[in-house]
C-alpha cells in the first residue's frame, strides 16, 4: 500500500521543501501516514522556518501528537493530545490535524479516531517562506527518521466522514 512513501534518515538534508506554496490563513487540515522508526520528536509538515512557522504537524512521541500553529507569536498554540492506543514503530499510522476557523476548534486524529482537541480562534500566520515536510526549525530543528506517504492539506476543516474516507480509502460520505 505504501511503495511509494517518502523515507527520512532523520538528518538535516533529508526534508522535502516546497517552494510557494499557497497561504493558508483560516481553516487548514493536514493528513497524512506515518511510520517511525524513532519514537519522540517526529515532524511531519511545517510551514515556515523562522519567526513565521504558522504550523507544524508534529508527533512528539508514541502516545502525544500536537499541531502548534503561529509559532513566535503571542497568539501561539501548541493543542496537544494523548494517542490511544499508542503509536507503534514500523507501522503505518494515519495522522490528521484540523484548524476549523470558523467554530474556534483544533481537532486531532490517529486511524479516523478523534484524539483531541483544543479551544483556537486566531487566524494562521501570513506565510512567506516554504513548506518542509519531515523537518521542523525553530523549536529546535527536528527531523523525522520513518516514513511519510500521501501527504494532503486542505484549506478547509475536513468533516469527521471526510477523514475516515482518507484513511481507509472508501467515499462514504453522503452529500
Amino acid at each position: 500500500v505504501h511503495e511509494q512513501a517518502a523515507h527520512f534518515n532523520g538528518a538535516m538534508s533529508e526534508n522535502v521543501v516546497v517552494n510557494n506554496f499557497p497561504e493558508i490563513t483560516e481553516s487548514l487540515t493536514i493528513s497524512a501516514f506515518f511510520m517511525s522508526e524513532s519514537p519522540v520528536f517526529n515532524p511531519i509538515v511545517t510551514r515556515g522556518y523562522s519567526k513565521e512557522e504558522a504550523y507544524t504537524l508534529f508527533v512528539l512521541s508514541k502516545d502525544r501528537m500536537m499541531l502548534m500553529l503561529n509559532w513566535n507569536s503571542p497568539e501561539r498554540i501548541d493543542c496537544q493530545a494523548n494517542i490511544n492506543p499508542p503509536l507503534s514503530t514500523n507501522e503505518y499510522h494515519h495522522l490528521v490535524s484540523v484548524y476549523d476557523y470558523a467554530n474556534h476548534k483544533i481537532k486531532l486524529y490517529v486511524n479516523g479516531n478523534y484524539m483531541g482537541g483544543c479551544e483556537y480562534a486566531h487566524k494562521i500566520y501570513k506565510q512567506t517562506e516554504p513548506l518542509y515536510i519531515s523537518s521542523s526549525y525553530p523549536g529546535g530543528k527536528e527531523y523525522l527518521r520513518g516514513n511519510i506517504d500521501d501527504i494532503r492539506i486542505h484549506d478547509r476543516a475536513l468533516s469527521e466522514c471526510e477523514i475516515k474516507s482518507l484513511y481507509t480509502g472508501k467515499d462514504e460520505c453522503k452529500p
